[in-house]
């Protein structure tokens, strides 16, 4: 509670103090109409922490910030309560008076800011001399000050005076602060004063301190520093004149603007003026916008026209019309603007004489202001200007991409037709903006240029082709396809069949007009033929998958035969992973083949996120025992091999250690294999390292090891070793909602793909699971699991920190949980977890909300402590 509540709002202050209002009226009303009875049982008029003695005074005047506050809540209490009027044992005046003593002593600097505090309070004329001598002291001065200042009177008045002249910085600058707030008509002569003193925050401060005062002779002393003021000085008071002219009569008012010359002020005044002077004088305001508008200072210019904008007369546009005609536009090119916002038809003329303008902003400016007001037959003219990548050329362009007037892909379409000789460059950049302005109903008229154009203009048809082309159009675009299937543009017309059959919303229908397509072409080599098989590739559905694995084991032309090949090597997804493996171990295949399939499937395995880390190493293992043929193939196999975060890839490159052919190769690979298991293994995989860092190894995986090993040192006792799964997420659902749903990490009896959580993200907490980088996203949960060895059955603690909400379970009984959002923090929830002798299953679900998303977790002894013997492990021994 404020210490000076009660003061402020007098009788009702009761109620402040006491807990129940009722309770108060009714010992009030006691005390007044039955004095004896209240006298009888000595009821107190409020309950507190007790009245102040002169012992508590003593104990004040020692008092530092930290300390017992009880002296100081009894003195507070007592303060309180003498300032309406209720205390017992001390009055206003005994209270004051000691509290000047503490002052006037060697009291502690916090003992002396509180005594102040108190004083502002209760005090009067009779704490004014101990008040002002605390104004030289550095920190009690601003607490002295606030009090001072609220003690109403002359001797106030006269210590603000005096203070003056003997305090400096901070301190006087207050003291000037509250003699104008106070309005003390003797500082206006000090004051005055002050105007010429060194320091250029008095002279500002004082300044505005006469013009708020607002005096007479305020306003004298203030003017007649200003008459005498050079440019220099004149800058420290023009925040004061501008002030003081604010208030000023109408008839005083040009004085004060006579005292402000252009030539002395800076810009920011200037228009301070200009507002001013439109305000005092708005028969006059358009008269001194022109003027404003055409004159050579910038600053002023824009705030005269920020002004004029605020217009919406004719009389305003007429004048902005006449200004802009006699200006140098390259200057001022926002003239063109304001024009185009009020529809004066003359802002075309004006910026289509600025495109051209060796000022680069005053062109980009005439291009934003033509986005409004050009013409159809405008348009080729802007497009001239818009095939490069400056900023020039990117405003053209855009101003033709943002124009909203009816007619306009129409034109494009035929400056892009070349139907009025235009040549090849405007022709591709009307495409492009065809695409950029999504023209999905010119599609008809870009296939048809695309058909006829020569080749630069009919690729960039193609490319338009890809934003603009629907399902409908597919068959379009195969005649394209077959037109260009021997030409460079063939490329071009692949991806817009593509693009196209990704906008199908069924999966299942994406692929079939190319299939249809190919199997008319089954038997056939012909460019076209291939290409379609290409484009099936590149869709990537299942339908074509099997298409392209049906015609493998047809009997094949060699053309054709390598372009399945090709197509399934260079499959997008995971889907071809098994039909490349069944190639690769039963196929027969040699040679280059054998290599596309090989690369192929190296390259999914490496891409493809949804198998299980268990199920991509078995992969790798059988291609090292039935597949490879070279040690340059075991190296590529190694190296994406590496990156798979699990420990069985650990061991598997291990075991190729032993080939001194590829030692240093397999040494790498241990070592970016271990990076990220290391934090779930510490001790096993360290001991690997090290026995590694034994052997005769590069430098740099030497490095690489003691930078790993050295991880350890940040894990702070949490746990490191998580696997995660998900993230889980349903269509409409919140995190909210999903919290009261299960999935498979908890559901008994289901399968869930755990993956090795990624530590050490971070290296000033590599303890943390950072779920935000690991799986991000929101509106979803995840989950993390670890495996807890315990020498004994035994409670413990668990330490718990997530970002949002959680769930724990231990040995598949949920034992905590916590629903909402948080912010992260370490061991925000305390759990008991009952751990029964060896292996126990410690699982967690994280709930992302929104933004970022992290747990962390550790377990100690009840009293804090490490739990000997306790580890965690992802593969329980």
């Amino acid at each position: 509670m404020k210490a000076n509540t009660a003061y402020n709002y007098g009788w009702r202050g009761i109620v402040v103090f006491c807990s129940c209002r009722i309770v108060v009226l009714a010992i009030v009303t006691a005390a007044v109409v039955f004095p004896g009875m209240a006298s009888a049982q000595q009821v107190p008029a409020f309950s507190g922490p007790g009245w102040a003695s002169d012992g508590d005074f003593k104990a004040l005047e020692r008092y530092t910030f930290g300390e017992d506050r009880s002296a100081l809540a009894r003195i507070e209490y007592t303060v309180n309560q003498a300032s309406i009027g209720m205390s017992e044992g001390m009055d206003v005046q005994t209270l004051a008076a000691r509290l000047c003593r503490v002052l006037e002593g060697r009291a502690t600097p916090d003992a002396r800011r509180f005594a102040c505090r108190m004083l502002k309070q209760i005090g009067d004329s009779c704490a004014v001399p101990a008040l002002a001598r605390c104004l030289k002291d550095v920190e009690s001065a601003a607490t002295a000050l606030w009090a001072l200042e609220n003690i109403p009177g002359e001797d106030a008045d006269r210590a603000l005076v005096k203070a003056l002249d003997n305090t400096r910085g901070e301190t006087r600058i207050g003291v000037i602060n509250a003699l104008a707030r106070r309005r003390v008509a003797a500082a206006v002569e000090p004051l005055g004063k002050l105007l010429r003193d060194a320091d250029q925050d008095i002279v500002r401060v004082s300044a505005l301190a006469l013009a708020d005062m607002d005096t007479p002779e305020a306003r004298n002393a203030l003017a007649e520093a200003a008459r005498s003021a050079d440019a220099d000085k004149m800058k420290l008071l023009e925040a004061a004149l501008i002030r003081a002219a604010e208030k000023s009569p109408d008839d005083a008012f040009d004085t004060w603007m006579q005292l402000l010359p252009d030539e002395k002020v800076t810009d920011a005044t200037r228009c301070a003026k200009l507002a001013l002077m439109i305000a005092r004088h708005p028969d006059q305001a358009l008269t001194l916008l022109e003027t404003a508008l055409s004159g050579q200072n910038d600053t002023v210019v824009q705030a005269a026209l920020g002004f004029l904008r605020a217009r919406q007369d004719s009389e305003a546009t007429q004048l902005l019309v006449r200004v802009a005609r006699n200006a140098d536009l390259t200057r001022h090119p926002e003239f063109i603007a304001a024009l185009a916002d009020r529809g004066a038809p003359e802002a075309r003329e004006m910026a289509l004489g600025l495109m051209g303008s060796s000022s680069a902003d005053a062109a980009a400016e005439a291009f934003r202001t033509l986005e409004k007001v050009a013409r159809l037959d405008d348009i080729p003219t802007i497009i001239q200007f818009a095939g490069k990548s400056d900023l020039v050329s990117q405003a053209a362009f855009q101003a033709v991409a943002r124009m909203t007037k009816e007619g306009v892909d129409n034109r494009l379409v035929e400056l892009a037709s070349g139907k009025d000789g235009s040549d090849s460059a405007l022709r591709v950049t009307a495409l492009k903006l065809l695409g950029e302005r999504q023209a999905v109903a010119e599609t008809s008229s870009v296939m048809r240029i695309a058909k006829k154009a020569d080749s630069e203009v009919a690729r960039e048809a193609v490319k338009t082709l890809q934003v603009l082309a629907r399902p409908e159009n597919l068959s379009d675009l195969l005649d394209l396809l077959k037109q260009y299937a021997d030409k460079p543009v063939k490329e071009d017309v692949i991806r817009a069949i593509v693009s196209v059959c990704e906008r199908i919303p069924q999966p299942e229908q994406r692929s079939g007009v190319l299939i249809d397509a190919a199997r008319k072409e089954r038997k056939k080599d012909k460019p076209y033929a291939l290409a379609l098989i290409d484009a099936l590739s590149r869709v990537g559905q299942q339908e074509g998958l099997s298409f392209i694995q049906e015609e493998l084991s047809k009997k094949s032309s060699a053309p054709r035969k390598t372009a399945l090949i090709e197509a399934l090597a260079s499959w997008p997804n995971g889907l071809a992973l098994d039909a490349l493996r069944g190639l690769l171990i039963g196929g027969g295949y040699q040679g280059p083949d054998r290599e596309k399939l090989l690369q192929g499937y190296v390259r999914l395995l490496r891409a493809d996120t949804q198998e299980a880390p268990a199920s991509v190493v078995a992969r790798y293992r059988e291609l090292l025992d039935q597949v490879v043929a070279s040690d340059q193939e075991r190296v590529m196999l190694l190296s994406g091999l590496s990156q798979v975060v699990d420990l069985d890839a650990l061991d598997l490159i291990e075991e190729h250690l032993n080939n001194a052919a590829i030692f240093n190769e397999a040494a790498n690979a241990f070592v970016r294999a271990a990076k990220p298991l290391f934090p779930a293994d510490p001790d096993g995989v360290g001991a690997r390292l090290k026995s590694l860092a034994e052997k005769n190894i590069p430098d740099n995986v030497r490095n690489q090891i003691a930078e790993i090993l050295a991880i350890a040192n940040n894990f702070e006792g949490y746990i490191c070793a998580w696997q995660v799964s998900g993230p889980y997420e349903l269509s409409g659902k919140t995190a909210d909602d999903l919290f009261d749903m299960p999935f498979p990490p908890e559901m008994e009896g289901v399968e869930a793909v755990w993956r090795v959580a990624p530590m050490a993200q971070e290296y000033s907490r590599p303890w943390a699971v950072l779920l935000d980088r690991i799986l991000g996203g929101s509106d979803r949960v995840g989950y993390l699991r670890t495996y807890v060895w315990s020498p004994s059955t035994m409670d413990c603690a668990l330490l718990l920190g997530t970002n949002d909400g959680c769930k724990v379970w231990c040995n598949g009984e949920k034992i905590h949980e916590f629903k909402g959002g948080r912010a992260f923090e370490p061991d925000q929830d305390r759990v008991t977890l009952s751990l029964r002798e060896g292996w126990n299953t410690l699982l967690i679900a994280v709930y992302q909300y929104g933004g970022a998303w992290a747990a962390s977790a550790r377990i100690t002894a009840p009293d804090g402590q490490p739990v000997p013997g306790l580890r965690c492990s992802i593969r329980p021994e």
